[in-house]
């Protein structure tokens, strides 16, 4: 027992990304690449909204921030 999990923690990554691969490649299997795609987008989104409101940064600043970037001068 002992000797397993020093191969798992010694081979961590490996495993994580043998176990993420499986569940995209099924994910792609039951709804197609773009659905795939667009669920992997909408957690990643997820992950970096919920990092910005761990570090204690305004989500209404950085929304408003976000927007002026696609917002022509004449109206800001």
């Amino acid at each position: 027992m002992k000797e397993i999990l020093r191969i798992v923690v010694r081979n961590i990554g490996k495993i994580t990304g043998a176990i993420l691969a499986f569940f995209i490649a099924l994910m792609i299997a039951i709804f197609g690449l773009l659905k795939t795609i667009f669920i992997i987008l909408c957690v990643l989104l997820g992950y970096y909204i919920g990092t910005l409101f761990d570090d204690g940064v305004s989500l209404k600043k950085t929304i408003k921030d976000i927007m002026n970037l696609f917002r022509p001068d004449q109206w800001r």
